[in-house]
């Protein structure tokens, strides 16, 4: 079977899985899982009614109480999925309360800030994300995030959250964190799917490394991860979408260019 296909059909499989997630299951997820699977997943029409289910979980959730006095990753994990799904559910007293809360424990002025009286890797990584969505960016806190790595305090067993290590590849191609995707891409399904967007493999190894993703796939379309099920789905979901995007898009361009020549 062709690379493309076995991608497609792993896709296809894992959209399935994900729609197929009930309302009530949905209602007993942690509230964590729902803010990060809605961050990550595509705004595309087959995942319509999934988002808005996951935006209404994480919503109800969003107290001014829980913005002041909950766990900071959580609050603005959720502030981020939510302003990215639709700025209109974030409300004015939202963005107050989340002011206040950044006010009371930031380090200096403009950050970085503190979360269980420390100044935490991940906490941060998602106040610079929501931040730079509202307003601009901090460069407080992008500067610690870009000097972390080089620190001896850098505790490498944050990256272990797919969920951190996926944002972090987004915006960071440190050659730390690079390197510890080489070296962990074989160890979790989420992990060697962020690979294929970050490393520079030939092509043998990326179809190699992509029809291993597959077979790591359960046949109820989810890939597991410590554990974990929802979240590691939907950003790999994420990543093979974008790949198959990128592979249509290349073949377009291609015909193109064929059609001109001649």
């Amino acid at each position: 079977m062709a690379k493309n296909s076995k991608l497609n059909l792993a896709l296809a499989s894992s959209v399935a899985a994900l729609n197929g997630l009930t309302l009530v299951t949905i209602k007993t997820l942690p509230v964590l899982d729902c803010a990060q699977a809605l961050d990550v997943l595509p705004a595309t029409p087959n995942f319509a009614k999934l988002r808005k289910q996951l935006a209404k979980r994480v919503q109800a959730q969003l107290t001014a109480s829980w913005i002041k006095d909950g766990d900071l990753f959580m609050v603005f994990t959720a502030l981020t999925a939510l302003w990215k799904y639709d700025q209109t559910l974030v409300t004015g007293d939202h963005l107050g309360s989340a002011l206040q809360r950044l006010f009371s424990c930031e380090v200096t002025v403009g950050g970085p800030y503190t979360s269980n009286h420390k100044v935490e890797l991940a906490a941060n990584l998602q106040i610079s994300s929501f931040i730079s969505q509202v307003a601009k960016p901090l460069p407080n806190v992008d500067s610690f995030l870009n000097n972390i790595f080089e620190s001896d305090d850098f505790d490498r067993a944050i990256l272990a959250n797919p969920y951190v290590l996926f944002k972090f590849a987004q915006t960071h191609k440190m050659p730390l964190l690079l390197g510890y995707i080489q070296n962990h891409r074989h160890l979790a399904p989420s992990v060697a799917a962020i690979a294929l967007t970050v490393l520079a493999d030939s092509p043998a190894v990326k179809q190699k490394e992509q029809a291993a993703l597959c077979k790591q796939q359960n046949k109820q379309g989810f890939w597991f991860d410590q554990e974990q099920y929802i979240v590691p789905t939907a950003i790999i979901t994420s990543i093979l979408t974008s790949l198959t995007n990128t592979d249509e898009t290349s073949k377009a361009a291609k015909a193109n260019d064929a059609h001109i020549r001649h």
